[in-house]
């Protein structure tokens, strides 16, 4: 996060173009005013490192259906344990 902070105010700065910091700073262009609108919106915080996990798990199995799975599973394993 420091080197986005870091980043962040030289453009705030007005001192160098957003495109002269992103070459400085090895970022594209892109990347640069996605830390500066995010920074625009939430300050500091804004800059802080997110979650790459998604918030929704389209083929995520039903509980009910993994527990008879399991279930499957723990019957078959003593069957053949006889």
């Amino acid at each position: 996060m420091e080197t986005i902070t870091r980043f962040v105010m030289q453009a705030q700065s007005d001192r160098f173009t957003i495109t002269e910091l992103c070459e400085q700073f090895g970022i594209s262009r892109k990347t640069g005013y996605k830390h500066l609108e995010r920074y625009a919106t939430s300050g500091l915080k804004g800059l802080l490192e997110r979650s790459h996990r998604p918030h929704h798990f389209p083929q995520l199995t039903d509980e009910v259906v993994e527990e008879q799975i399991q279930r499957g599973h723990v019957l078959r394993r003593d069957m053949l344990s006889c």
